[in-house]
């Protein structure tokens, strides 16, 4: 759906902005939950305080939403069609594109490496050995060598 598209349909109202502004005066935060490109939405979202995204797919330029607006939170950044959610996907390519996140989306700030759509209904999935499982670790262990 392209920007003008959408506007035709959404339009941020006074009441998603009260309710958005109610969250972020408290010790939670809102977060827009939106699943494909959040790049054409972020305007529109931006404007009534919304400041953290998920899950930021990579179809979206996520350096180009972090260069607009440097204040916001990414979540996700993996690729969960073309490599995490593929029944055939091996450990070395999980691990080959948690790095690719971290190495791409990491130095920007404001960035949290999820998969959801992986574990959202099940639990074993962060066993060693398993898709989350790997995710995390190599999450942790890879970040960590980043760090100076």
């Amino acid at each position: 759906m392209t920007k003008v598209k959408f506007a035709g349909y959404y339009a941020a109202t006074k009441k998603e902005k009260r309710l958005v502004d109610f969250v972020n005066t408290t010790s939670m935060k809102f977060i827009s939950h939106c699943c494909g490109m959040e790049e054409i939405l972020l305007d529109s979202f931006y404007k009534i305080g919304i400041r953290r995204f998920d899950p930021c797919q990579p179809c979206n330029n996520l350096k180009k939403m972090k260069e607009r607006y440097p204040d916001i939170a990414l979540i996700g950044g993996l690729d969960l069609q073309g490599c995490v959610d593929l029944s055939d996907v091996t450990e070395d390519e999980l691990r080959q594109e948690v790095r690719r996140c971290i190495d791409e989306y990491g130095p920007l700030g404001g960035y949290t490496i999820y998969g959801c759509s992986v574990s959202m209904y099940d639990p074993s999935a962060f066993a060693p050995g398993k898709k989350m499982g790997i995710i995390c670790g190599e999450a942790i262990s890879y970040a960590k060598s980043k760090i100076k």
